[in-house]
């Protein structure tokens, strides 16, 4: 797999030669190879001559612009004579550091993730400058509001796609609008993006960063724009929206930053830091939404990390603040109230799980279901039982009586066949990625009887999460299968939210093994590589 480093550059001298060496000299996961796609930018200080002496080595391959375009036209450049099969970008100085590459990749390379950004907040930021700081998180909120993103660090430069979802981006950006404008058509596009930490140490104007106040507000102008501009004329009404926004990110920014605060403190093994964030955040502004989110991190962390006493009281603790607020306002449609609770409600069960208690941790939650079925809360928890009781259960029939192309046979129908569930949504971008799996699955275990069965729902939105009438919804779904599910060609696909809800698919993909007797023997949220999955569907096949 060929990864192809884009690195923009302009009056870079002091830096450049030792950047190419870092990046020459950076790891890549196992089975990579390395382009690296240089792009001076019209550079005047002798940038350009360094580039040309590397080129002509065969180090790197070189593109001379006559004038200065801007990062994001040189960025576009790259992307146009780049290779490979993944796309990194990196900046021309030594602020990020390539032995980063190996962590931010390896998702890719493994199947776990299309796009990968590298956050400086996850990490540790040195040296970064307060106005920056506070101008990333204002913006990274505004992207998170507006298209429905889970990022901490929007402007990151580390960047990393695989091509052909980056290449079906049409980018127009010329400045430093490319990360904006990147992520809000991605999100756009339905695709997901993973964070991972990284190291960052800043430079200043004086060093040579060219990035300015006024390419902030560009970059706030470019999310805006693109969620909400229909067509030129609107600009006055959409630049009201961006007024909008700001003073809600302004209103909302110590709110957010509680919560990638604490994952960073996590992150880094300092629980207790990461409590006395959150107390203090509950201290000055009361149990916010935002604060449960980050409290119910907490509980997941010192639940990984095996110290389940911990994980139980803020989890509990989590828990019962939910409740609070619920009795006090509801807390229905607020986004992280509903994280935190579901949060609270998994590790709580996982936690009498993880002490033998495994019919008390069914009972809790099959309890809680009761309250929720009906609510986005219903699906999660749905899952959370199915991983402790469905395996070895008879397999729950599926709602076949709609469905996209021809009705799909009954569950009992298949008896004596092994099935292959896979949950998929029409926005989603893991699953879009997993079709190349699925596919070779199917093929290869065809001759054993295997037949895989595709289930999906209507969200009510389509591109550009744009409210839709279920016919139209469905005119869309029709068009993203055809466009991306084509090597699932002639998989029957149920079209039912209660098949969501039943088999709790509030994860997408998520894969389910039945084998010939219609007994589960696999249930798995999230998506599975090649050798995991075919190593699942051997035992039930008798391969």
């Amino acid at each position: 797999m060929k990864v192809s480093i884009i690195i923009p550059v302009y009056n870079e001298f002091s830096t450049f030669a030792q950047v190419l060496e870092r990046v020459c000299n950076a790891p890549l996961p196992a089975g990579c190879t390395k382009e690296i796609v240089v792009i001076d930018d019209g550079s005047t200080d002798g940038t350009a001559q360094v580039l040309g002496e590397h080129a002509r080595a065969g180090i790197v391959a070189a593109h001379h612009a006559s004038v200065n375009a801007g990062k994001g036209a040189a960025i576009r450049i790259g992307i146009a004579q780049a290779s490979g099969d993944i796309v990194l970008t990196q900046d021309g100085d030594l602020e990020y550091d390539p032995a980063d590459y190996e962590r931010i990749l390896e998702p890719i390379v493994n199947g776990r993730a299309d796009i990968v950004y590298g956050s400086r907040f996850l990490g540790d930021p040195v040296g970064m400058a307060w106005k920056n700081r506070i101008a990333n998180r204002v913006l990274t909120f505004i992207a998170n509001l507006l298209y429905g993103a889970r990022l901490t660090d929007l402007e990151t430069a580390y960047k990393a796609f695989r091509m052909p979802l980056l290449r079906a981006v049409p980018l127009e950006c010329r400045r430093f609008e490319f990360c904006p404008e990147v992520t809000a058509k991605l999100r756009m596009q339905g695709h997901k993006i993973m964070e991972v930490p990284i190291r960052y140490n800043a430079r200043g104007i004086a060093e040579g960063k060219k990035i300015r106040a006024r390419d902030g507000f560009e970059a706030l102008w470019t999310l805006v724009r693109l969620r909400f501009v229909r067509q030129p004329k609107t600009r006055e009404a959409t630049v009201t929206r961006a007024v909008i926004a700001l003073a809600l990110a302004a209103m909302a920014l110590v709110r957010a930053d509680v919560i990638s605060d604490t994952r960073r403190s996590l992150m880094d093994g300092d629980f207790a830091h990461a409590d006395v964030l959150v107390q203090a955040d509950i201290t000055r502004h009361g149990s916010t939404p935002e604060a449960l989110e980050a409290m119910s991190w907490i509980a997941r962390a010192y639940l990984a990390a095996n110290k389940l006493d911990e994980a139980e009281h803020f989890a509990s603790q989590t828990y019962q603040l939910c409740m609070t607020a619920k009795a006090r306002h509801g807390i229905e449609s607020d986004h992280h109230y509903q994280i935190a609770l579901g949060a609270a409600i998994e590790v709580r069960a996982q936690v009498m799980n993880a002490r033998g208690d495994k019919h008390e941790a069914i009972a809790f939650l099959r309890d809680e279901l009761a309250h929720y079925r009906d609510t986005d809360l219903g699906a999660r928890i749905q899952k959370n039982i199915n991983l402790l009781d469905l395996v070895g259960k008879t397999a729950p029939p599926l709602d076949v009586s709609a469905s996209l192309g021809a009705k799909p046979p009954t569950l009992a129908s298949l008896r004596g066949h092994p099935v292959l569930l896979f949950f998929w949504a029409h926005w989603c971008g893991d699953c879009k990625a997993d079709v190349p799996v699925i596919a070779r699955i199917r093929q290869e275990f065809a001759g054993r009887g295997l037949v895989v069965v595709g289930p999906t729902q209507l969200y009510g939105y389509v591109a550009r999460g744009e409210d839709a009438a279920p016919a139209e919804e469905r005119a869309y779904i029709e068009q993203v299968r055809e466009h991306y599910y084509g090597d699932l060609d002639g998989m029957p696909v149920p079209l039912a939210s209660d098949n969501f809800r039943l088999y709790g698919a509030s994860t997408t993909p998520t894969l389910v093994l039945i084998d010939r007797a219609g007994i589960v023997r696999m249930y798995h949220p999230g998506s599975m590589t090649y050798d995991e999955l075919a190593k699942a569907v051997r035992k039930v096949t008798g391969g």
